[in-house]
């Protein structure tokens, strides 16, 4: 798009997920020597939450983004096995994305945080900042801070929150409990 990113921050996306994998058909070598200018982004294909192809370099990534629900019903095979069947030519990077980076119940996914999306998002950020517009740069930050702020949940004060709550749980409980309904 009109953003002046290209294609770095799919890129480091795809990089920092393959180095993670265990097994894969794409090397992190190859997706940075790959220009993937080219890519399109399709959201909700199949009911698969983000589907990035590239057929230049016959590569479909897929997205599962769960953040306030969990997998069910196979989901993750059935999208694969629909992914795999609709290119099957294609070099194929699956990618589970969570607040915290959870297994997913099929080895074909790669695990992902939301941590390092907003690692990322900083990153080419600043990479890219005499390039940028303000504005893009702008946004940039505000979404690597909104995504630190309400969607990673191991910031410093969900931990706190957590050891207060331990420590002090059956009188922070008769609070909640005798609170008044406003």
């Amino acid at each position: 798009q009109n953003h002046g990113l290209g294609d770095a921050f799919l890129k480091r996306l795809l990089k920092r997920a393959l180095v993670e994998a265990a097994d894969s058909r794409l090397s992190a070598v190859e997706v940075d020597v790959a220009d993937l200018h080219s890519a399109t982004v399709r959201r909700e294909w199949q009911n698969i939450d983000i589907l990035i192809h590239d057929p230049e370099n016959h590569l479909i990534c897929a997205i599962e983004n769960k953040i306030d629900s969990g997998e069910h019903s196979e989901q993750l095979q059935r999208y694969r096995k629909i992914v795999e069947g609709e290119f099957p030519n294609e070099r194929v990077i699956f990618l589970f994305l969570t607040p915290e980076g959870d297994q997913p119940s099929d080895e074909a996914y790669i695990p992902i945080s939301y941590a390092l999306v907003a690692d990322l998002v900083s990153a080419v950020r600043q990479n890219r900042e005499s390039t940028l517009g303000p504005d893009v740069s702008t946004l940039m930050d505000h979404y690597a801070t909104m995504l630190r702020r309400y969607i990673v949940s191991e910031s410093e004060i969900a931990k706190l929150c957590r050891q207060i709550y331990g420590r002090h749980k059956q009188a922070l409980d008769l609070i909640f409990e005798h609170r008044p309904d406003l």
